[in-house]
């Protein structure tokens, strides 16, 4: 195995690990959909926080820039990691999906692009916020927070916007329109800040750590 990518998978193995088990364990133990839903969303958004908290976490960040590469392959071979990481977990929840299908059909009335929707989303929310966050705050905890608070914000904020049950009955039109969309862009310009932000970064040496710009 290439000696960068398993070090990227060294920082990520006890995060994958639990990323892992919180979608299966309420299938296990409850049976649930919503369960089910909510540990893999919690796990996307620790993978995404964790990829360069972590980093910041170990004190490794000013090791990690002054390395002799270019930071964009850094970059890459951080984002490849995360990404399959990503994938991984969304392979184990699309298997507990399956899993439990009829229970969501019968009971949640989820349709499969409805079902997608929400696979897909927390992978491209994870990718793309959690590295901004955990550079800019330079702590994978607050990176999770706010990974996790800026979402919920921007649905409380659709809620008292909109007409009480403008959308009631178009669970597909008000995922598209009013949730994912919108949060879609933010993850884009989020990898986007992410990636600037990170090939701006200054060294000062193995002692001094990173300086922000």
């Amino acid at each position: 195995m290439n000696t960068r990518i398993y070090k990227e998978y060294r920082i990520l193995r006890p995060f994958w690990a639990i990323s892992l088990l919180l979608p299966l364990v309420p299938l296990m133990l409850f049976q649930g959909p919503v369960y089910c839903a909510m540990g893999y969303v919690v796990g996307c958004l620790l993978l995404g926080a964790a990829s360069f908290g972590a980093e910041w976490n170990h004190q490794t960040m000013d090791l990690l820039l002054s390395q002799p590469l270019s930071r964009k392959r850094i970059w890459r071979d951080k984002i490849r990691m995360l990404a399959l990481a990503l994938g991984s977990l969304g392979l184990i929840f699309s298997m507990s999906c399956v899993a439990l299908f009829d229970t969501i059909v019968a009971d949640e009335g989820f349709g499969a692009l409805y079902g997608l929707i929400w696979l897909v989303l927390p992978m491209v929310w994870a990718l793309g916020v959690g590295p901004f966050f955990a550079l800019r705050t330079g702590n994978s905890i607050a990176a999770f927070a706010f990974s996790v608070v800026t979402p919920f914000v921007w649905v409380v904020m659709m809620a008292l916007l909109l007409p009480s049950g403008s959308l009631t009955g178009q669970p597909f039109a008000q995922a598209c329109c009013v949730f994912a969309v919108p949060l879609i862009l933010f993850a884009g310009a989020g990898y986007g800040l992410a990636r600037f932000r990170f090939h701006h970064l200054e060294t000062a040496g193995i002692a001094g750590g990173a300086i922000r710009p």
